[in-house]
Parts: structure tokens; C-alpha cells; sequence
């Protein structure tokens, strides 16, 4: 039986108009929706696996961390990463030894 991809993350903004879901390791994509329309108007390509995601509080940006189970560890290609949900680039990202919880 193939595995079927889950999410991992429902997270609503401080605001409560955009819902975000992500997916497991086999469905690696941060997803964002309107809740008034249900829209999803943006998808953000993880090449990892989510680890946490946040909102900052003014709701403009999107921070999300990595999780590299490569090795079946926590260490190796962890990142932390800043998307601009306007625009839904992204700002920056910084490599880490170790996940952030966020």
C-alpha cells in the first residue's frame, strides 16, 4: 500500500483571515488560504520536511524551520526560513546544525 500524504500543520493567522497547512515528508508544501473564500493563494515549494511554522505578528512574513531525517536525526541541512506572504519570496534563511522550535 503507498503511503498517502498528511498534513502536519494548521496554523491561523493572529488576524484569522489566512489558514496555513503543511504536509508530511511526502508532501513537502506550506500551503496559504483565505478562510473567507477558501482560496489557496499561495504554495511555498519545502524541499524539506516542515518542522514548525510561525507568523509574525504583524502577519506580512511566514517563518518556518526544517527537518532533515536524512540520517534519522535532528542535525545536517536544517534551516530556518523567512517568506514574504505578500510576495511569497523568500527573504532568507539561515543553515543550522539543529531544528528551531519555533
Amino acid at each position: 500500500m503507498e503511503a498517502q500524504p498528511q498534513l502536519t500543520q494548521l496554523l491561523f493567522s493572529s488576524d484569522n483571515q489566512l489558514l496555513l497547512t503543511a504536509g508530511d515528508q511526502f508532501d513537502r508544501n506550506i500551503k496559504l488560504w483565505k478562510v473567507k473564500t477558501g482560496e489557496c493563494f499561495l504554495t511555498l515549494d519545502f524541499s524539506g520536511i516542515v518542522g514548525s511554522v510561525c507568523f509574525t505578528p504583524n502577519n506580512k512574513y511566514l517563518v518556518a524551520t526544517t527537518i532533515d531525517y536524512g540520517t534519522f536525526t535532528y542535525k545536517n541541512n536544517s534551516r530556518l526560513i523567512v517568506w514574504d506572504l505578500k510576495t511569497g519570496e523568500c527573504k532568507g534563511q539561515i543553515q543550522c546544525d539543529t531544528i528551531f522550535l519555533l
